[in-house]
C-alpha cells in the first residue's frame, strides 16, 4: 500500500457510528461490547472509507491536562499494510499537538500487534508509582474509576509523559514477589471473614494458597524454560479489584502473571509453545480440585480452591482468558473444548 493513499485525521461530526462498527468487527464479541460510540476519535481512511481508530477520551485534573487510548483497532480485512503504524503515529502527534501532557493506555499482553506500537511510540509500562509520579493522585483516581483499569485482567497500563526525561531504568521489586505479596494483600478480606468465623481455619487456607498460587506460576516457568527465544516474565499491573471484591466472599481469583516472549509469531508451533504451559497448569488444578472429594480439611480447602480456579480457567472470553483458556483456544478449539468438558464433570462430581 502507498502511505499517501492513506489518510489520517480527527473524526468528523456524522462518522461515529462507521468508527463504531469497525471497532465492533476488529474485536472479539466480549470485547466489542466494551467498545461505545466515542466522541473524540484518530481514524484512518483508505479509499474514502474508514479502515481504523483510535477513540479517547481527556480525563484532566486541575494540574495536568491527560488523555486516555479508549480503543485502537483496524479493519480485519486490511491487516498487514502498515496502517495501525501510521494510525498510532499520527494519533499521539495530533494529541500531543492539542497540549495533552499524559497520554494513557490499557494493552493486553498477549496483543503485541498494540502494545508494540505503544512502545515504538515513547510510551512504557508504568508501575503504579509511576503513575502516581506523572498523574498526580487526583489523575490516578480517575484512570482506576473511569477506565477499565480496576477489571482489566491480564492487561498492562502504558504511558506517555512529556515531563519523563529520567533515562537512569527504576528498580523494580521482582515480578514473582509482586505476584505473590499483591496476591496475599488483595485475598486481605478473605482472611478477616475466616478469622471472623473459624480461626483455626485460617491456618489451613493460608498455606493451600500460597501453594496455589505457586503452582499456578510453576507451569508457566517451565514452560519459558523450554522456549529457546527471548522471553520475560510479567506481574499485569491492572485488574486488582475483582480480587477484593471476590476476597469479601472467600473466593479465590488471583492476579495475573505470565511470561510473554519478546516477539509473537502468527505459527502453529508458536501457539502451541504458549498452550501447553496452560494445559499443564490446568491439568494440575483438575487433579488438585478431586481432593474435595477427601475429608482431611487441608485436602478440602486446596480442592476447593482449584476447581474455583478451574472454571475462571475455561473461559476464553476477556477478562477470564488471562488464565489460559485464551491461549489453549487460540492454539485448539477442540483441545479447549475437551479441558471445558472435564471442568464441568468435576465441578458437577465435586459439588455433587
Amino acid at each position: 500500500m502507498d502511505n499517501k493513499q492513506l489518510i489520517v485525521r480527527k473524526m468528523k461530526a456524522g462518522e461515529e457510528k462507521d468508527v463504531l462498527r469497525v471497532g465492533r468487527k476488529a474485536f472479539e464479541i466480549i470485547e466489542a461490547l466494551f467498545l461505545s460510540k466515542a466522541k473524540d476519535a484518530v481514524v484512518a481512511i483508505l479509499d474514502g472509507k474508514i479502515v481504523g481508530g483510535i477513540q479517547y477520551k481527556a480525563l484532566n485534573t486541575s494540574q495536568k491536562k491527560i488523555v486516555y487510548i479508549d480503543g485502537a483497532f483496524v479493519d480485519p480485512d486490511y491487516h498487514g499494510m502498515g496502517i495501525g503504524k501510521k494510525l498510532y503515529h499520527e494519533t499521539f502527534r495530533i494529541l500531543q499537538k492539542e497540549g495533552y501532557e499524559a497520554i494513557t493506555a490499557l494493552v493486553k499482553n498477549d496483543n503485541v500487534g498494540s502494545w508494540k506500537l505503544f512502545l515504538d511510540n515513547g510510551f512504557k509500562r508504568a508501575s503504579f508509582k509511576e503513575i502516581i509520579n506523572q498523574l498526580g493522585l487526583m489523575g490516578t483516581i480517575k484512570q482506576y474509576v473511569q477506565t477499565p483499569y480496576c477489571i482489566g485482567l491480564g492487561m498492562d497500563f502504558y504511558l506517555w509523559g512529556k515531563a519523563e526525561k529520567s533515562q537512569e531504568k527504576a528498580k523494580s521489586m521482582s515480578p514473582v514477589l509482586a505476584f505473590f505479596l499483591c496476591n496475599l494483600l488483595f485475598a486481605f478480606p478473605m482472611w478477616i471473614n475466616l478469622w471472623a468465623e473459624t480461626p483455626k481455619q485460617l491456618g489451613l487456607f493460608l498455606p493451600a494458597y500460597i501453594m496455589m498460587l505457586m503452582l499456578y506460576i510453576l507451569p508457566r516457568y517451565i514452560g519459558a524454560l523450554c522456549y529457546k527465544k527471548p522471553w520475560h516474565f510479567q506481574f499485569n499491573n491492572a485488574g486488582s479489584l475483582l480480587p477484593i471484591i471476590l476476597g469479601i466472599w472467600n473466593s479465590v481469583f488471583p492476579m495475573n502473571m505470565n511470561w510473554n516472549p519478546d516477539t509473537y509469531e502468527n505459527t502453529d508451533q508458536f501457539r502451541k509453545y504458549l498452550a501447553m504451559p496452560e494445559l499443564a497448569k490446568w491439568g494440575i488444578f483438575s487433579l488438585l480440585a478431586l481432593l474435595s472429594l477427601l475429608e482431611q480439611p487441608f485436602c478440602k480447602i486446596l480442592g476447593a480452591m482449584s476447581y474455583a480456579h478451574l472454571i475462571y480457567a475455561s473461559i476464553p472470553l476477556y477478562p477470564f482468558e488471562c488464565y489460559g483458556a485464551g491461549r489453549i483456544y487460540r492454539y485448539s478449539k477442540k483441545l479447549w473444548l475437551t479441558t471445558c468438558i472435564i471442568t464441568v464433570i468435576e465441578v458437577f462430581l465435586v459439588l455433587g
